[in-house]
């Protein structure tokens, strides 16, 4: 999972944003969450929420989100972005 720390470039890429924290959490052995946050050129604060399947190698489940004073707003997903993160999670190699 080395690749995860490549965010910075990913996000600025696919999101035009700029990475402020990442966190994983492991469920059990074959799934985890990995919750990005990022802020837009617009300085507003946004979440990405993946859940990855280790075993089968794929992100199985997504929600992003901006952060605003009414709570959190689901905004539309990008694949694009999904896809790379799947590619830098499972790089070969790695």
């Amino acid at each position: 999972m080395k690749g995860l720390f490549d965010l910075k470039d990913t996000v600025k890429s696919f999101l035009s944003g700029n990475f402020k924290n990442m966190n994983i959490m492991y469920n059990d052995n074959n799934n985890l969450v990995l919750n990005l946050t990022y802020k837009d050129e617009y300085h507003l604060l946004l979440d990405y929420e993946l859940h990855v399947d280790l075993d089968n190698r794929r992100i199985n489940h997504a929600n992003h989100t901006i952060q605003n004073f009414m709570g959190n707003l689901k905004i539309e997903r990008d694949f694009g972005f999904e896809t790379a993160i799947n590619n830098q999670i499972f790089r070969e190699g790695d």
